[in-house]
């Protein structure tokens, strides 16, 4: 039987023979969080780039927005000379032959009011609405040739896009008093400024589109 004395000299045994199992452990667990803690740091610092580049972008943004603020105001402040209006006439609502006659009057008349409810909102800024009609680009059949009504398919575009063009002038006239009429500018376009130049023999490009502008010339009585 060991005394006291042998137990305090033989380190062998001072703690029990799991002890190397122990201490392997514990430097194990040394070992994972150091190298934990390398990867944290690591994470930290690529999440900490992050988050710089983040705000880099987040500034750059801004200034950006920024510049557009000041581009908006500019053009604001200039105003611009047209507004297009919110609605326009698709060839659809027009039969091809005559070209006036419509072919859904209700909608037309919706369409109408709607672009002088805008045009009483803007006028002040806006005061001339132009009419203007379109044509696709078609050329004249054997009877219109036959008849020799026409010089050319270009004169009858001009000719049919205006008619177009005086028909809603003519509904829009109706519901503005008379003093605004003279505010009015009919134009044809013909089959030029195509809404579909990619497709100018499609009958979508008939149609008659409103535009509000804030001049137009000066008035005829000034050149006599």
């Amino acid at each position: 039987m060991k005394s006291i004395q042998d137990f305090l000299h033989d380190d062998s045994e001072l703690f029990g023979p799991g002890m190397d199992l122990v201490l392997s452990l514990f430097a194990i667990l040394i070992i994972t969080l150091v190298v934990g803690s390398d990867f944290y740091i690591g994470k930290n610092n690529n999440l900490q780039e992050e988050v710089f580049k983040l705000k880099k972008e987040n500034e750059r943004l801004k200034l950006n927005l920024h510049d557009m603020d000041n581009i908006i105001r500019e053009y604001e402040g200039k105003g611009g000379n047209f507004e297009i209006a919110n609605e326009y006439f698709s060839a659809g609502l027009f039969y091809e032959n005559p070209v006036t006659r419509l072919k859904n009057r209700f909608e037309v008349e919706r369409k109408v009011k709607r672009i002088v409810s805008q045009y009483r909102e803007i006028q002040s800024q806006f005061p001339y609405i132009f009419i203007i009609g379109h044509a696709n680009k078609i050329g004249l059949s054997y009877e219109e040739k036959s008849k020799g009504n026409y010089s050319s398919s270009e004169a009858a575009n001009w000719i049919f896009a205006g008619r177009r063009a005086a028909l809603i002038g003519e509904m829009i006239k109706e519901k503005l008093p008379e003093e605004e009429w003279k505010y009015m500018v009919i134009v044809s376009a013909g089959e030029y400024d195509l809404k579909y130049p990619e497709e100018r023999y499609s009958q979508e490009n008939a149609l008659v589109e409103v535009v509000f502008g804030k001049d137009w010339k000066p008035p005829s009585a000034n050149y006599r």
